[in-house]
């Protein structure tokens, strides 16, 4: 027993020696990572805090998000109201030079905002996920999510930079089977948005004090609904049991995602079909303990609409890459089912910047609360370097 314990920690060091060598070569041969934000809506507490990866491991609502497949993993019912709140460090900054703003200039306030990144994201949901047995799953996520952005730029001549995004209805329904005695795992998904999306806007001080104002609000016909689909697979590896390695791919937005605008309206934009791949390893998962680590290399096409950077109008650069690459690990103490434990640390790379997090189920036994943390950073800007840190607080009423 011990010796089988021994080859197996050997085992998962030679796999976790491998990744760090892997990330290593991408960090030192991809000096020149070029930005602009990847913007998908629902983006769970949990994987962020692990790189946002969850393509070969999602046994939980998530997989609804990242690949249908992993609802086909979960072992019990889930039903929860999760509340989320995300903002951006800058905030945090800002908010501790608030109190001298009230006996501020105009020109001190934007002084202090100069450069600074506001980011805000608030997002509440129903996730329902009902296996029956292990041989098929169902789950719907319905809900709604705001995100708005603003910075201020150029001392001499200010200028405002907002954008808004606001998924009034999201509607998500999939469903999972178990294949090959439950060696594969396959999901299909549908996804429903009613979306206001108001791109970056960019308007000047000057303006502003001449009564102009920037375009930050939705209206009733600013909303546009699309649908779209989902598939994906799971398959748990044989060959590598003892660490219980899966590989899968997922592709999302299937056919595209595509607005119904009113006449002569741009935004919201169409997107075009992600494909995705990733795979984990669980080497531990007993005795009151899991650890689970995963690579995923998500829009593999670079076809993101969202992405209108470099990367974008120049695919398969070589030094795009490592903005595609996401790494995780989860070390769950006392796991309560297939996605949740007592507590739960969380570490990982998202896009070359280190990500944390935690979860917390202060009821032990039950989901009633679930709380959970996560920091991380993205990319924003057209050019590389222009990270910006948040700050994700979720809490979850369920059961």
């Amino acid at each position: 027993m011990n010796q089988n314990r021994f080859q197996i920690i050997f085992k998962s060091l030679k796999i976790l020696i491998f990744l760090f060598i892997f990330w290593a070569l991408i960090f030192l041969t991809m000096p020149n990572l070029y930005g602009g934000e990847l913007k998908r809506p629902l983006q769970g507490t949990r994987n962020l805090g692990m790189g946002n990866v969850g393509v070969a491991l999602s046994h939980d609502e998530n997989a609804l998000i990242y690949n249908p497949a992993g609802m086909a993993g979960a072992d019990t019912v889930i039903v929860g109201v999760p509340f989320v709140f995300e903002i951006s460090d800058d905030i945090i900054k800002l908010i501790s030079a608030a109190q001298n703003l009230s006996s501020s200039s105009t020109g001190d306030t934007i002084k202090t905002f100069m450069g600074k990144r506001v980011h805000l994201r608030s997002m509440a949901k129903l996730n329902i996920l009902i296996p029956f047995g292990k041989a098929m799953t169902l789950g719907a996520i319905y809900g709604g999510e705001v995100n708005f952005d603003l910075t201020i730029r150029n001392p001499v001549s200010p200028q405002f930079k907002t954008a808004l995004r606001a998924e009034k209805e999201i509607l998500n329904g999939g469903v999972a089977f178990t294949l090959g005695r439950g060696r594969w795992l396959v999901g299909l998904g549908v996804e429903k948005y009613k979306r206001c999306d108001i791109p970056l806007t960019t308007i000047s001080l000057k303006s502003l004090l001449d009564g102009e104002t920037a375009s930050t609000t939705c209206g009733e016909t600013d909303f546009s609904q699309g649908q779209t689909y989902s598939f994906g697979f799971q398959q748990r590896m044989e060959s590598a049991s003892t660490l219980r390695m899966v590989w899968g791919m997922s592709a999302r937005n299937l056919g595209g995602l595509k607005f119904a605008r009113k006449s002569g309206a741009t935004n919201p934009v169409d997107q075009k079909p992600e494909y995705n791949f990733g795979i984990a390893m669980t080497p531990f998962d007993s005795m009151g303990f899991r650890n689970f680590y995963e690579l995923d290399y998500r829009d593999i096409t670079f076809d993101h609409a969202d992405d209108a950077s470099y990367c974008n109008n120049n695919k398969y650069v070589a030094d795009c890459n490592y903005k595609h690459i996401h790494i995780g690990t989860e070390f769950g103490f006392f796991p309560v089912d297939s996605a949740t434990s007592v507590l739960a640390l969380r570490f990982g790379w998202n896009q070359g910047y280190f990500s944390y997090g935690f979860e917390l189920n202060p009821f032990i036994i039950i989901r009633t609360l679930n709380i959970q943390f996560a920091s991380y950073k993205v990319e924003t800007g057209d050019a590389s370097g222009e990270p910006e840190g948040r700050k994700v607080l979720q809490i979850n009423l369920g059961f």
